[in-house]
């Protein structure tokens, strides 16, 4: 590797790490938390200009997802701590009693959010496949690869929702933005 490839790298490593320092300082700092996730957002978009500039967009930009996600997960590793084991008294723990129709309120949610996470998770992606402003190929891999993780995430916050019912009216209404932006007249040039 030459010294025109090196400097670009740690200028960028630099900034997703002063980026992730900023979004710590700021998730502290309740008062001044805007200005710290600006000036976060503003150091990654500065280091992911810089990969894409150095590798080119399309490697660049992975570059620049991945290294800021090792970065973050050495600040994590950096500030743990280990405890030692406390000791623990023997107890026979009683499960708490259980509500009459818990167990099925619970297949419900799971019957209700999974499949309603996953439209949801597929109309952004065909919204992404057929609307992204990059190449056909590109919108293709980048849409079928959102998928699992949108679908997860979707799953997650609709099981994690106290009340089902909000959590299938957000989706819904995900589902149907994407729906009539679909059918919107499109301009064939």
């Amino acid at each position: 590797m030459s010294l025109t490839t090196i400097l670009p790298i740690a200028a960028a490593l630099g900034l997703s790490a002063g980026g992730l320092v900023l979004a710590h300082r700021a998730w502290a700092a309740r008062r001044r938390a805007a200005a710290g996730v600006a000036g976060a957002i503003a150091l990654w978009a500065a280091s992911t200009a810089i990969w894409a500039e150095t590798f080119g967009a399309e490697i660049g930009i992975a570059l620049a997802l991945e290294t800021g996600a090792l970065v973050a997960f050495a600040g994590i590793l950096m500030r743990a701590e280990r405890r030692p084991d406390r000791d623990r008294k023997e107890r026979v723990l009683t499960p708490p009693p259980a509500e009459p129709g818990a167990r099925w309120r619970g297949l419900a949610r799971f019957m209700v959010s999974g499949p309603l996470a996953f439209a949801a998770a597929m109309a952004v992606s065909v919204l992404m496949a057929t609307s992204a402003p990059t190449d056909p190929q590109t919108r293709l891999v980048i849409a079928g690869l959102s998928v699992p993780t949108l679908w997860a995430i979707l799953m997650l916050y609709s099981m994690a929702e106290k009340r089902m019912l909000r959590s299938s009216m957000y989706m819904s209404i995900i589902i149907a933005g994407v729906t009539a932006y679909s059918l919107l007249p499109k301009d064939p040039t």
